[in-house]
């Protein structure tokens, strides 16, 4: 009996128009004439919705490891190497999404991918007692930790570090869903992992897939993550410079207004013992004019930074320090630890709000 299912990875696509000259118009042309890519207009009314297909072959002329074992054994030989790559377009609802075959991911533009769609379904649907993997970065390092557990385990035994850190890739075990695969009877658990894409087992047959694909935008749409992974979208990754540029010039000339609660203060984790055990606090704003309290207070800061000229006050906070100095039987210690004064929301180096 043939498959109902296949696992299949689906992304939905930005700022693409739901019809199909917008979806052709969408891609690499450049990219596509150079792999002789073929569009296909076959059975245009099998699938229910407006799509676009199209297929290309990866060719190599000489497989990598020809000349290495010509190095290592004095072999010449020659083979040649093909991979195939396909990507279909569906426009559904509004919304145009695709999928790609063996090497189709790689037809699919960067810049039109939701890079929270697959998250956001997995955040939702993902069973938080059986989680196998993920991936989370560490906000102004370069730092990411990967973990898999391919068991699964409850997502607490992961230590993320909630507002320090932010997820871009959750995989797990599926909780009960409308789903073809569930809906086939077969038994067994169904795994899904969460990023940018989403990878599943979707539905082969047409109105099958249709409906995959409805379904998983209404969970999106309408339910709510899970109370254990709703940290998963506490923090967000920006990456689109036009919405970065925003969220500065609306943060800079929050800094050169008068304080309005629209800033507050927050202690890093990572340096919230620190912070509690300073007997004095340190501030040096914009690299110059050291100034020591008993605390923190943000309005000084907001007072000295709304002193700089118009469009300088976020370089100034950026360059700007907090030192803790801790107390000790016999005074101030010596040994102070020193953070950077750094917005949360927007930050050019976090790229998270």
């Amino acid at each position: 009996m043939a498959p109902s299912t296949s696992l299949r990875t689906l992304y939905r696509l930005v700022d693409v128009v739901p019809d199909r000259d917008s979806m052709r118009e969408a891609l690499d042309h450049e990219q596509l004439a150079s792999l002789d890519a073929e569009f296909h207009d076959a059975h245009h009314e099998r699938l229910p919705v407006p799509w676009l297909f199209l297929s290309a072959g990866i060719e190599k002329e000489k497989a990598v490891w020809c000349d290495e074992i010509a190095r290592t054994t004095g072999c010449d030989v020659s083979e040649r190497v093909r991979r195939t790559a396909a990507l279909l377009m569906l426009a559904v609802d509004g919304e145009v999404y695709a999928i790609g075959y063996d090497q189709g991911h790689r037809l699919i533009p960067d810049r039109l991918k939701d890079r929270r769609f697959g998250l956001c379904y997995a955040a939702r649907q993902v069973d938080p007692l059986q989680v196998r993997g993920l991936i989370a970065h560490s906000m102004g390092e370069a730092r990411t930790d990967i973990a898999l557990v391919p068991g699964g385990t409850s997502v607490t035994r992961f230590g993320v570090r909630e507002h320090q850190q932010f997820v871009t890739s959750l995989r797990g075990v599926l909780q009960s869903n409308g789903l073809t695969r569930a809906q086939s009877g077969r038994g067994g658990t169904v795994s899904v992992e969460g990023g940018a894409g989403l990878r599943l087992p979707l539905g082969i047959e047409p109105a099958d897939l249709v409906a995959d694909i409805r379904e998983i935008a209404r969970v999106c749409r309408d339910d709510s993550p899970d109370p254990a992974l709703e940290f998963v979208e506490h923090i967000t990754p920006v990456k689109d410079t036009a919405t970065l540029a925003l969220l500065e010039h609306e943060l800079e000339a929050a800094l050169g207004d008068p304080a309005d609660g629209r800033i507050i203060q927050g202690i890093p984790g990572d340096h919230w013992t620190y912070y509690q055990a300073a007997g004095a606090v340190q501030l040096r704003i914009d690299g110059c004019g050291v100034t020591v309290g008993d605390a923190f207070e943000l309005d000084q800061v907001l007072d000295r930074l709304r002193t700089r000229p118009a469009g300088g006050h976020l370089a100034a906070l950026r360059r700007s320090t907090v030192t803790t100095r801790p107390l000790t039987r016999t005074g101030l210690s010596p040994h102070p630890c020193c953070g950077g004064l750094r917005p949360v929301s927007p930050s050019g180096n976090d790229g998270s709000s």
